[in-house]
């Protein structure tokens, strides 16, 4: 697993654009058993309306409808991905809350899908969700692919952090000069000096 850790890492951390990047990221999909695969990036800021990037290789015809009917508020990945980072396997169950989002997407072909999500420390949040149009994954399968699987969500991360946040949100990677970290250092309260009224 290491030579393969080693080869996937290269590649997606030295993918140059996002286009490259993705196209990696979908054929370490295919080599695990997954025909789709989407991954979404949540940026906090402007902390009053967040951005969200996407990106798939799903149907186009998938892609239309999921924007159209505003699944992203009802898809029960990006729900659970909000709340934990453990694993989601794709599974009636899963879609109990939102089953006219399950029929739909079962109508276009995924039938079987694992999702997880990572937040790092500057509250970036992410989400890989890979799927296929088989019926299911199988516990053994799943076992042989767990380690690699959630591997693979982290360097996804790393790498598309590196290229999304720079063209998104550029700001975020800007350094202070000196004198902007005097000023700031001067606009410290300390809360021993603070007098309560």
């Amino acid at each position: 697993m290491v030579e393969w850790q080693e080869q996937q890492m290269q590649s997606i951390l030295g993918a140059k654009t996002v286009p490259i990047l993705f196209t990696t990221l979908s054929d370490v999909a295919k080599q695990l058993g997954f025909d789709y695969c989407a991954y979404g990036m949540r940026l906090p800021w402007p902390v009053a309306q967040p951005k969200l990037i996407m990106l798939n290789n799903y149907p186009s015809s998938w892609q239309q409808q999921y924007t159209q009917q505003e699944y992203v508020k009802v898809d029960p990945t990006v729900s659970h991905g909000k709340r934990s980072t453990l694993p989601l396997v794709w599974h009636d169950k899963s879609f109990t809350a939102s089953p006219s989002f399950w029929e739909d997407a079962r109508s276009h072909g995924l039938h079987a899908g694992w999702a997880q999500s990572c937040h790092d420390a500057k509250g970036i949040g992410g989400l890989l969700n890979l799927s296929r149009s088989d019926e299911h994954i199988s516990r053994k399968e799943l076992r042989d692919i767990a380690l690699k699987l959630s591997w693979l969500v982290d360097v996804a991360h790393e790498g598309s952090s590196q290229l999304l946040i720079e063209k998104y949100l550029p700001e975020a990677v800007t350094q202070l000069t000196a004198r902007e970290i005097e000023v700031l250092q001067w606009t410290i309260v300390d809360p021993e000096i603070r007098t309560i009224v």
